[in-house]
């Protein structure tokens, strides 16, 4: 199987302030379209400060952020993490997640889904 790379630049597709996001730039690299048959997906996701990354829930996909740099609270469920560079944060399926920015610097992630949702068509 042929493999990609992926690079994040000036010339990246990305998506302003996803749903349920304000002052976010999501990246999404990997996933069904990118790459077929893929079993999951892949993005870097930046939040910059005074960002919010509000409730959301995915009812069929678990979710797995590392955060690269920055910091925020993040929320499953109603209990509290702080999120900082090296941090790991699993939301199972159907767990309400937000993420709240904190500090004067972008908070920057790796985000997976597993399984892909069904929006790659």
């Amino acid at each position: 199987m042929a493999g990609k790379m992926f690079k994040i630049d000036k010339d990246s597709e990305w998506k302003v302030d996803p749903p349920k996001h304000t002052k976010t730039n999501a990246y999404p690299l990997v996933n069904p379209k990118t790459a077929p048959g893929c079993t999951f997906e892949f993005h870097i996701t930046e939040i910059s400060p005074g960002g919010v990354a509000g409730d959301d829930v995915h009812p069929g996909e678990d979710h797995l952020f590392y955060c690269l740099s920055g910091r925020a609270w993040g929320k499953i469920e109603g209990e509290e993490f702080l999120v900082e560079p090296g941090c790991a944060l699993w939301v199972p399926q159907g767990c309400v997640h937000s993420f709240d920015v904190i500090g004067g610097e972008v908070f920057r992630i790796g985000v997976w889904f597993s399984p892909p949702r069904n929006i790659w068509g």
